[in-house]
């Protein structure tokens, strides 16, 4: 069951600017927390009579016959033209680029991601489609939380940082291709961290939140804030998936927000001294001291892969892989903010989006009872009893951390 979000949904037949049309979505990164959401909202979308599903994994978690799945390689220029053709698909109308690869450098996420954001682009035209609009994730490192402090609140007219940075090619190439006498247009949203439930998506803080906390309980240990000083009274905002997806298609299918990046999230602000005891409240336990660590290397040892396993058997959880649900080094990101990170999102509601009405505690309290409900964690208010206690580990040594040459296109 897939929880609704609270927001106003501002993309509605009623109210697009292209009427009596059936347009045809493909999604990219389908497997993904951005494009999993979105091909739900998209499928019941009433405009939209045909989504295709693009990636290089199985998808889950969505109703497959009523997607068309194309598994593709974004990375290889010749051999997504020579798919596309192959398979007939030239009917798109409507792409929708949210394809990621984290590959920990810089320059070499420009090379992966802006050239699958190039290379489908390019692909679907050379098939014959005849693309009306494209849409692509941006985020809110395109102030430059990734390089270091930056000043709040974040505006879409703020000057760039310094390169590189792959967000500014996407919308570079968009900009050219239009200024070169594309038919299509473009959008593109900057969500700050995404929240919602997926397995293996890079950029979820929701799932290693989750995963931390079961490990803890099961453990008999409070749950302590894991991060800096500084992130524990940082101010912050955050972008409900659901949410977002509603913001994706009306950009997509309404021309006062043609050609232009718009900031995104929740509409309120929260810090994490004043979230986490709520966290901690949902999965019935209690802080504690805050304790600054390092899950990459704390959460990567082989007693908490081996407990993990311990709790999927006793719960009767899927068994998906430890280090398919969380994403330590995105969480460490997060956890170690150096500056407020929250943007100024009037632009997106001038532009007629309405749905940035959702509660972060409670939007956080909602995803973790709906990974319950689809056994990624235990639900502690119907099962036993945490295992509790050390775990006994068999062997030696700490197992590397998913890097650059495991990451996978969602």
């Amino acid at each position: 069951m897939v929880a609704p979000s609270t927001a106003t949904n501002a993309s509605s037949s009623d109210q697009s600017d292209h009427k009596g049309e059936k347009f045809v979505a493909l999604c990219t990164g389908a497997t993904g927390i951005s494009s999993i959401h979105l091909v739900r909202h998209l499928l019941k979308d009433a405009r939209f009579g045909k989504v295709y599903g693009v990636s290089r994994r199985d998808l889950y978690d969505l109703p497959v016959a009523h997607v068309q799945h194309v598994k593709l390689d974004l990375l290889d220029p010749q051999k997504v033209k020579d798919e596309l053709k192959s398979k007939g698909i030239k009917d798109v109308t409507h792409l929708y680029q949210n394809a990621f690869v984290f590959s920990g450098d810089d320059v070499k996420d420009i090379e992966i991601n802006f050239g699958m954001h190039k290379n489908i682009i390019e692909g679907l035209e050379a098939a014959g489609s005849n693309l009306q609009h494209v849409y692509f994730n941006s985020g809110g490192k395109w102030y430059g939380q990734a390089v270091g402090p930056i000043k709040t609140p974040c505006h879409e007219s703020d000057p760039r940082h310094m390169p590189p940075n792959f967000y500014y090619n996407m919308q570079d190439y968009c900009e050219e291709r239009r200024a070169q006498g594309a038919k299509w247009t473009w959008s593109s949203l900057r969500p700050n961290p995404v929240a919602g439930v997926s397995r293996g998506s890079y950029m979820n803080i929701t799932t290693s939140i989750a995963l931390y906390a079961v490990i803890c309980k099961e453990l008999g240990l409070p749950l302590r804030f894991p991060g800096s000083d500084f992130a524990w009274n940082a101010v912050n905002d955050v972008t409900d998936v659901d949410m977002l997806s509603d913001a994706t298609i009306h950009l997509s299918t309404h021309k006062a927000c043609e050609n232009q990046a718009y900031n995104i999230n929740n509409g309120d602000l929260f810090r994490w001294q004043e979230l986490w005891p709520k966290i901690a409240e949902h999965f019935g336990m209690e802080t504690g001291p805050n304790l600054h660590i390092e899950l990459v290397s704390m959460m990567g040892t082989p007693d908490k892969k081996q407990l993990w396993d311990q709790v999927v058997k006793k719960y009767g959880l899927i068994s998906a892989g430890w280090d398919e649900l969380a994403t330590w080094p995105f969480a460490d990101f997060v956890f170690n903010q150096t500056s407020d990170w929250f943007q100024n999102c009037n632009k997106l509601k001038q532009a007629g989006f309405h749905g940035m009405l959702v509660d972060t505690d409670k939007m956080y309290v909602r995803l973790f009872k709906e990974m319950a409900e689809k056994k990624m964690i235990p639900d502690y208010a119907a099962q036993a009893k945490p295992l509790g206690g050390p775990v006994k580990v068999e062997g030696k040594g700490t197992p590397a951390m998913p890097g650059a040459e495991s990451a996978s296109i969602e």
